[in-house]
């Protein structure tokens, strides 16, 4: 038999698929010719070598699905845990905010009004009574009346030390337009609202009297 035909059935041989005359056939040629036993023998060194070719990327693929799944699971991991933090920060800066930022009306027994007169100037100034918080003064100018709305707030830990004063004042200037020392109108009055109760004193009174009704 001739050496390519031979050669066309090794790939079946090395597999065991050919039937036993096939075989025989084989073997028999084999023992006469060496150049067909190193053709056979290549044949299945290269067999082989693709066959574990073909095992290892079979192998590889299942690996890799695993590592896929486990790297989809690691970042919705990652992706949680950010989140997570993110409203933890978010819940505490809005609770920081709420504590330090949003200011609330004090009353008026918390207020201390002290009055200071230095012509032309009356200058008013509120007091916090209690530890740790700051006033402001919301000043509503609108014709003849001046609403003062006082404001508590929280002085944040950082601040302590460079807050210079936690009072709040407002300044009445009895100056006309040529700079003379003018008379208010009975009808100007100042309100300083509270919590509890909004006091009203004219402003006549502020520069002639010790504003005994804002006190």
């Amino acid at each position: 038999m001739k050496c390519e035909i031979i050669r066309d059935l090794f790939p079946s041989y090395i597999d065991g698929l050919t039937s036993e005359e096939s075989n025989e056939a084989v073997e028999e040629h084999l023992e006469k010719c060496k150049e067909c036993r190193d053709y056979l023998e290549a044949m299945k060194k290269e067999m082989v070598s693709a066959r574990y070719v073909e095992r290892r990327k079979d192998e590889l693929k299942r690996d890799v699905k695993p590592l896929k799944k486990l790297k989809r699971v690691t970042r919705q991991m990652i992706a949680g845990t950010v989140l997570f933090c993110i409203v933890v920060i978010g819940i505490a800066l809005g609770a920081h905010e709420t504590y330090y930022g949003e200011g609330v009306q004090p009353n008026s027994e918390d207020v201390k009004i002290t009055c200071e007169k230095i012509d032309p100037v009356v200058r008013i100034g509120f007091e916090p009574q209690k530890e740790g918080v700051y006033l402001e003064a919301m000043v509503n100018e609108e014709n003849e009346k001046t609403h003062i709305r006082l404001v508590e707030r929280r002085i944040r830990p950082f601040e302590k030390k460079e807050r210079i004063t936690n009072n709040a004042y407002y300044e009445y200037i009895y100056v006309s337009a040529d700079h003379g020392i003018k008379e208010p109108s009975d009808k100007e009055t100042l309100e300083v609202e509270f919590k509890d109760k909004t006091k009203t004193v004219k402003i006549t009174d502020l520069y002639t009297e010790e504003i005994q009704n804002l006190k």
